[in-house]
């Protein structure tokens, strides 16, 4: 059996000073909405992607489950942020663009697959730069050291 370590909760371990010199410390969180998918857009260049990005009233995963309300009932329906079925979507959406297995995909968003097939269509014909970064990244993983992103960030493979 497995020994389970109880890690620290890092946010109580960093308390900043109340004031230092006469300025005011804090402690934040900042998460770029969609980052994830953001760095994947900007590693295919999918014209698709970095257009919804660039919208600030768009929401790809709201789109993407409005796409499959429409697919499902074919009654046009507004999903916003606050809609459940939207993180549905956000997770159909990262498990598609690493590789999920539509089956695998249904059972962890609580979806059919024939809902996750319908849908991956979709999103497959709105980014069809995504096989061709499938196939990048898998060649890199199979031929090289280390993968590298358009920024520079690199894992190394061992």
């Amino acid at each position: 059996m497995a020994e389970v370590i109880k890690l620290p909760n890092v946010k109580k371990m960093f308390i900043p000073p109340a004031t230092q010199n006469g300025i005011a410390y804090g402690v934040f969180d900042i998460d770029l909405a969609a980052a994830d998918a953001r760095v994947v857009a900007g590693e295919m260049q999918s014209r698709f992607l970095l257009d919804i990005f660039a919208d600030p009233s768009a929401d790809l995963y709201s789109f993407l489950a409005a796409e499959y309300l429409w697919l499902t009932t074919r009654e046009k329906v507004k999903v916003d942020k606050k809609n459940p079925i939207r993180q549905q979507f956000k997770g159909v959406c990262h498990a598609t663009n690493y590789l999920g297995k539509p089956k695998t995909i249904a059972h962890m968003n609580n979806l059919s697959v024939e809902a996750v097939l319908k849908v991956q269509k979709f999103y497959f014909n709105l980014v069809p730069e995504l096989r061709l970064w499938h196939e990048r990244i898998k060649h890199l993983v199979d031929n090289e050291e280390a993968v590298t992103n358009v920024w520079g960030a690199q894992s190394v493979l061992s």
